[in-house]
């Protein structure tokens, strides 16, 4: 009988993760790839972009581009980005950026991330808290100084 509810509530934790029911019977086999990378199976179902140094977003006109990342790729826990702002291929210093970073999947966000203006439409981002393993979408919100917004949204695949 201990056999069978073993095996049931494995079963549900493998309906639950939508992992593989050897991923549920050892908790290190994981799924998914290391930060930043994209997977077919495990927590984040092959969702998330492949980070490289410079990547970039664009809303047809707004281009943010991630500068530099600590960690790189990032991971999970506390994160300093510096982002670069341009429309129409110009530098915006004048923006005013809202980042809010969102697991999804569990339906709640992490705390408010500081952005601090630097120079040629640079501005840092910290902390970036992604405090768990899973799927993590990091929408950046921008509202340039005519009021007009955009925005742009990197997803990335944390591990544990």
């Amino acid at each position: 009988m201990h056999m069978t509810r073993t095996a049931t509530a494995v079963g549900m934790l493998v309906m639950l993760l939508g992992c593989s029911s050897s991923d549920a019977a050892d908790p290190g086999a994981g799924g998914g790839t290391s930060a930043g990378g994209t997977s077919a199976a495990g927590p984040c179902d092959g969702r998330g972009d492949a980070f490289t140094k410079s990547m970039s977003k664009s809303d047809g006109k707004i281009t943010v581009s991630i500068m530099n990342a600590d960690p790189a790729p990032p991971a999970r826990y506390n994160n300093t980005w510096v982002v670069e702002v341009r429309s129409d291929g110009t530098p915006v210093s004048d923006a005013v950026l809202s980042v809010a970073p969102d697991m999804p999947d569990h339906g709640h966000g992490a705390q408010a991330v500081k952005v601090t203006p630097q120079s040629d439409g640079l501005y840092e981002l910290t902390p970036l808290n992604l405090f768990m393993p899973g799927y993590w979408e990091v929408p950046i919100q921008i509202t340039l100084d005519d009021q007009s917004e955009a925005e742009v949204v990197f997803g990335f695949c944390i591990q544990g």
